[in-house]
């Protein structure tokens, strides 16, 4: 039977199935080698050791590999870890892949309904056509699938669509806001620049298993790649406004915010400035819950995470 990584005790042995991340041999401080493992289940991940009987292993054993495992739970440093004593990999055939595959808990079909009627329902010509000749039958069935991100937020099957629909419900709210303000913005360019910033994180990620970066997405990245996708159906419709797509394009191109976070211009439209903000403040709610998830019940503290280069305070019973 299959033990989840949440469940895993500290202290009990174990026999069960993992997806294996990633594996490293690494340097004993007498000199040997051990076998450094990072595994994960859909209920989480942990890391592993192996200090003995490894060394046919390496050979045959691959990152995403399924494999079963026994050994010991131990804690270090604070933080729950196994020992293995035996280690095996397993054709898939042998696995129930719905163990090892985190998805959203969200109805995905559901979001997507709510996603077309606003693409369905755009007056502005040239983006409804654009949007209508990108979202293809298989296009919507990667975009309903991909994770939004590989570890910082969404990470998982359905993120993407999760994210890129409460971004849209953001952008709805600060429209309507700030209009009584005085201060208007194209509500449908934004939430095309919405439909489009991360669609290419379909190609740049692969995520049948754990999820990783394809060849294309190291070599090329899901900006350019967006601008690429826009540039080539923009030029198929008739009389797709100049000034329109350049915009659009660069939404798209200054939606990270920052040079140094990969967008090669920072925003310099009011529409660009709103997707580049929603888009941070969404990243990092839906970042914080996934910590927060994660966090050691007996802590008030996360992890550390890059995302927000350090722990966040979380006090045990907090909402």
């Amino acid at each position: 039977m299959k033990t989840f990584i949440k469940d895993l005790k500290v202290g009990h042995s174990f026999d069960t199935q993992f997806l294996l991340v990633d594996f490293q041999l690494k340097n004993k401080r007498d000199g040997g080698k051990y076998l450094s493992l990072e595994l994960m289940d859909k209920s989480g991940s942990l890391k592993g050791n192996m200090w003995d009987n490894f060394l046919g292993l390496v050979d045959v054993i691959q990152k995403n590999d399924v494999v079963a495992a026994s050994g010991v739970v131990q804690e270090y440093q604070g933080r729950t870890q196994v020992t293995i004593s035996r280690m095996q990999r397993l054709d898939l055939e042998q696995v129930n892949l719905s163990d090892f595959v985190t998805s959203s808990k969200a109805d995905i079909q559901a979001l997507w309904a709510q996603v077309k009627q606003r693409m369905d329902g755009m007056k502005t010509p040239a983006l409804k056509d654009l949007l209508k000749a990108i979202f293809t039958d298989e296009r919507v069935k990667k975009f309903l699938a991909a994770p939004a991100a590989k570890a910082l937020h969404n990470a998982y099957r359905g993120g993407l669509i999760e994210h890129v629909y409460s971004l849209l419900l953001m952008s709805e709210a600060a429209h309507a806001h700030y209009k009584a303000l005085g201060v208007d913005f194209n509500l449908e360019l934004v939430q095309t620049g919405i439909l489009l910033h991360d669609l290419m994180k379909t190609e740049e990620l692969s995520y049948e298993l754990s999820i990783d970066y394809t060849d294309v997405g190291h070599l090329i990245g899901h900006l350019p790649m967006a601008l690429q996708l826009i540039e080539r159906h923009a030029a198929e419709i008739s009389d797709f406004p100049s000034g329109l797509k350049l915009q659009l394009d660069h939404i798209v191109l200054s939606h990270h915010g920052e040079l140094e976070y990969g967008s090669p211009v920072i925003p310099q439209t009011v529409e660009a400035l709103v997707v580049s903000y929603l888009d941070q403040l969404d990243s990092r709610m839906w970042g914080y819950q996934a910590l927060k998830d994660r966090k050691e019940a007996s802590s008030n503290w996360t992890d550390s995470n890059r995302m927000f280069a350090t722990q966040l305070f979380v006090p045990n019973g907090s909402s």
